[in-house]
């Protein structure tokens, strides 16, 4: 007697991916924004040690600069 294998269909895999790769996503790209404040002075605004946190702003992000004058 012959073995026959149940193929399923692609569609099936190409769902299982799309769930694969949405977990993976959620782990990556952060839910909500924040908020990032400038502490540099006149720093360079491309100077991740000048904003709050380390971090450069993302474009999610509240941005506060609260500078006299």
């Amino acid at each position: 007697m012959k073995s026959s294998k149940i193929r399923l269909p692609s569609i099936y895999f190409s769902a299982r991916f799309a769930v694969i790769a949405q977990i993976f996503c959620i782990g990556i790209v952060p839910l909500h924004s924040a908020t990032v404040s400038w502490i540099g002075g006149s720093g360079d605004w491309n100077t991740p040690a000048n904003w709050s946190g380390g971090i450069l702003p993302g474009p999610g992000d509240d941005v506060l600069i609260d500078l006299p004058g």
